[in-house]
């Protein structure tokens, strides 16, 4: 037992500045992505270079006093800073591995609700204030769960009064559920033009028609799919009727 303990000492080396950026610009090199190994090290040496007491590297500074950043290291690896901070945020030292993007997704979601119950707990805070560690993924997020909330109010009505008929919220929330703004979103509305048009009314563009179909879909969501098709049938066919009068 003791020679075994001896023997895990002695293989705690010492983190040398010199030596970590050799070994991580070698692992950086061979893999250009996030290793258990490479991670490893870069949390290594953000320890290590977050330590007051780290000096070994004191020759090497010209003025004798500075030392090296983490900032630096990266630099010196060629590794970009926001690279190595996202996979950072993956690396569980206390058990050697990188998490999961399902891991990694719900530890996330964990931190922003913890950053939303204070947020909604404050008193005495003016409306733009926001905790430490609130970034621009969890405003995002928070804005999102807001969004949803208002939809699930909207859609457990059972009925909207007069003023509701031209009710803004409304409005913007479905248009809000087609917004084309990825690139799978692009050619999604792309293909639709495309399937709509010889169909489509000659002197409107397509687009705009097909931006119709699209605010009706979001509306039509709201039911439930077994009587979806009917409810779309009634609404065409009551336009149909209304148009003809």
């Amino acid at each position: 037992m003791q020679k075994e303990s001896k023997a895990l000492k002695k293989s705690v080396r010492p983190w040398e500045y010199q030596e970590a950026v050799e070994i991580t610009k070698t692992r950086y090199r061979d893999w250009h992505k996030a290793t258990v190994g490479l991670v490893g090290e870069l949390h290594a040496a953000q320890c290590a270079l977050s330590n007051a007491g780290y000096r070994s590297d004191i020759t090497s500074c010209q003025d004798g006093t500075r030392f090296p950043t983490f900032e630096k290291f990266l630099e010196d690896v060629g590794i970009p800073k926001r690279t190595a901070y996202n996979w950072l945020q993956l690396y569980l030292p206390e058990e050697g591995r990188l998490l999961t993007q399902d891991e990694y997704k719900t530890k996330k979601i964990f931190e922003f609700e913890e950053l939303i119950k204070q947020l909604e707990g404050s008193t005495g805070k003016s409306i733009d204030w926001r905790p430490e560690g609130w970034s621009t993924a969890c405003e995002n997020y928070y804005k999102s769960k807001l969004k949803q909330k208002k939809l699930f109010a909207i859609a457990q009505r059972d009925s909207f009064d007069q003023a509701e008929l031209f009710n803004r919220e409304y409005l913007a929330s479905l248009s809000d559920r087609f917004d084309v703004g990825s690139p799978e979103e692009i050619l999604a509305f792309g293909e639709l033009c495309e399937e709509v048009k010889p169909y489509a009314v000659k002197e409107v563009p397509v687009s705009k028609q097909a931006r119709v179909i699209k605010l009706v879909e979001a509306a039509l969501a709201e039911f439930q799919p077994t009587v979806r098709d009917k409810v779309a049938r009634f609404v065409a066919e009551s336009i149909i009727r209304r148009e003809v009068k």
